[in-house]
């Protein structure tokens, strides 16, 4: 699919949701978390791997069944830093900006002990993740764990909470540049 120059011709971010479930909210450490894949997701992973591509093991904050998809669906609720002209760091392809995802590190719920409200989500979930990411996703999620969750309060105190999935990155060169990949030279 790669090797095909019309399959993402300008290149772009290409992520694929784990299809087993992981106690992913609890390991901080990628390479331990590799060792623990299994079936279908090691195979995912082997393969891009032995491409030479840029992967990534990261938690997707879940924000589809949640209110917060609604606040996402504006580009004004986007931080300034995070607007989908924003290009990654680390990898030197601009994203495909076709949907929100808010990207997390792996490892350990996040609670927050301040008050938020409702209007603040973006906030929120800046404290969560280290950026937006627009990208092409493979599949749809399969496995939630709670990874988020903080006091609310309004009529009654009370607790929200969000899950995330597990999901591999792979950053996809463009088709110009392809030819080498999987090369060990």
């Amino acid at each position: 699919m790669l090797k095909k120059s019309d399959f993402m011709p300008d290149g772009g971010q290409l992520d694929i949701y784990y299809q087993h479930y992981y106690a992913h909210t609890h390991c901080n450490n990628a390479e331990a978390f590799l060792a623990i894949l299994k079936g279908s997701d090691m195979a995912v992973y082997t393969v891009f791997k032995a491409l030479n591509l840029n992967l990534e093991v990261r938690a997707i904050l879940d924000i589809t069944t949640d209110e917060f998809q609604n606040y996402l669906d504006t580009e004004e609720a986007l931080p300034q830093e995070h607007k989908p002209d924003y290009l990654y760091e680390d990898t030197p392809w601009p994203p495909l900006f076709r949907t929100h995802s808010v990207v997390g590190e792996l490892g350990g719920r996040w609670c927050c002990d301040v008050v938020v409200e409702e209007h603040e989500m973006d906030k929120f979930v800046q404290f969560w993740s280290d950026d937006y990411r627009m990208v092409e996703w493979v599949n749809e999620p399969q496995c939630l764990e709670i990874d988020m969750y903080h006091a609310t309060y309004g009529n009654q105190p009370g607790i929200r909470y969000m899950y995330s999935h597990a999901a591999i990155l792979v950053a996809v060169p463009p088709a110009s540049e392809r030819g080498v990949l999987g090369s060990t030279e």
